[in-house]
């Protein structure tokens, strides 16, 4: 997705005038990008700036959760469908990755004096 932006504007004014459809993008590409085991997802490109907004692996499932409101919102109901399984599955897999932790064991007290 490629944005534009006017004189005098922001990279903050370019994405809320396109807010719909940055949210839509995000859903969309980090959906695609889990189910393509993709590292970084690229999101979109504000020129004439060149800057460019990517998500990473570490932050997908926030992104997923924070524009879900949006996109139900905006009635895309077989995306929600799609971002709720994402979310479910990847909770889950910090959930199982939390049980697979060796707990430590706390030390005794060595110090004790007979």
């Amino acid at each position: 997705m490629i944005l534009y932006r006017e004189e005098g504007e922001t990279l903050n004014d370019v994405v809320n005038r396109h807010s719909d459809e940055v949210h839509l993008r995000v859903a969309k590409i980090v959906c695609e990008a889990l189910e393509e085991g993709l590292e970084r997802a690229h999101i979109l490109t504000v020129l004439p700036d060149n800057y460019e907004l990517f998500c990473t692996k570490s932050n997908y499932e926030d992104s997923l959760v924070t524009n879900l409101p949006y996109v139900e919102l905006l009635e895309e109901y077989e995306l929600c469908q799609r971002m709720h399984g994402w979310i479910s599955k990847l909770k889950y897999k910090k959930y199982e990755e939390d049980l697979e932790k060796p707990k430590k064991r706390k030390k005794k007290n060595d110090d004790k004096q007979s």
